[in-house]
């Protein structure tokens, strides 16, 4: 993957993250609040991993 597409899908999951975590705060969400903060923080670690990812796959390619 290009670096623009891999910092687009890590800006779409911290945007997904903070949005379930604003629900949370604002009461929008009632019932599933333990599995709305599941999904909030695994989209912060699925970000993460992806940008990660790419910097170990950019190396590597670089090496070569």
């Amino acid at each position: 993957m290009t670096k623009e597409k891999v910092e687009i899908i890590s800006t779409v999951l911290m945007t997904i993250g903070v949005l379930l975590l604003l629900a949370m705060a604002f009461e929008l969400v009632t019932q599933y609040e333990r599995l709305v903060v599941f999904l909030a923080v695994a989209c912060f670690l699925i970000a993460g991993m992806v940008h990660s990812i790419n910097k170990i796959k950019e190396k590597y390619n670089n090496k070569q």
